[in-house]
């Protein structure tokens, strides 16, 4: 046998395994993942119902307007009644039954070249008479129906300026403002918290208005300024 025949023999005599290897099948691919399906959102939770606001507490009913206070009168006899009392409408003042809306001034009579020491009413009733009647008739015109006088006007002429120009007065007391005489020392600015102080302080006022008692015209009493 000759070199080619036997080349041809052993090439046909070679396991089939020995010639080209098959490229392995590509691996099946894994049918895709299915996509897992989106999760049920949750339902929202119910909005709870507002809670029911309390019903209001019922307002008590306005208390009763209180009863008028005790009246109070500057005399046991002959001067005027006055009361001060509160109503739907508010605070009233009555004088002798009749409801009063105060126009007041401060009033003294100071001629020129006079000071706070002159003393008017140590002059004699005509005269005093003369010089209240066109300071009264002015203080009408303006439609005053109330002044201030300190506890030094006569208690008489007080009566005589309110019967004849029916103006009321205010008796004031300054109680120490300007100053007073304690235990026999002048004490130019008074200490109201001490004892001694406020015991004379209320004797004196006590004392200076005594004689307004039974006095028609007088409406109030004031303290201070």
């Amino acid at each position: 046998m000759n070199r080619m025949a036997a080349l041809l023999l052993a090439l046909l005599l070679l396991p089939a395994s020995a010639g080209a290897q098959e490229e392995p099948a590509p691996e099946e691919t894994s049918a895709s993942e299915e996509t897992p399906a989106p999760e049920e959102t949750p339902a929202p939770e119910e909005t709870p119902a507002p809670e029911e606001a309390p019903a209001p507490e019922e307002t008590p009913a306005s208390e009763e307007t209180p009863a008028p206070p005790e009246v109070v009168r500057m005399s046991d006899g002959g001067g005027n009644v006055v009361e001060v009392y509160r109503d739907e409408n508010g605070w009233k003042l009555l004088a002798d039954g009749e409801p009063v809306f105060l126009f007041g001034m401060n009033w003294g009579y100071v001629p020129i070249g006079e000071n706070y020491s002159y003393d008017f009413w140590a002059h004699d009733d005509d005269w005093i008479k003369r010089a209240l009647a066109p300071e009264m008739e002015l203080m009408q015109a303006m439609g005053i129906n109330t002044i201030r006088q300190y506890y030094t006007t006569p208690p008489r002429w007080v009566q005589y300026i309110y019967e004849t120009y029916g103006i009321w007065t205010m008796v004031n007391h300054t109680v120490g403002r300007y100053g007073f005489n304690i235990d026999g020392s002048w004490v130019p600015f008074v200490d109201y918290s001490d004892p001694r102080t406020r015991e004379i302080l209320k004797a004196d006022v006590m004392k200076s208005f005594e004689p307004f008692k039974d006095t028609p015209g007088v409406l109030f009493y004031l303290l201070g300024n």
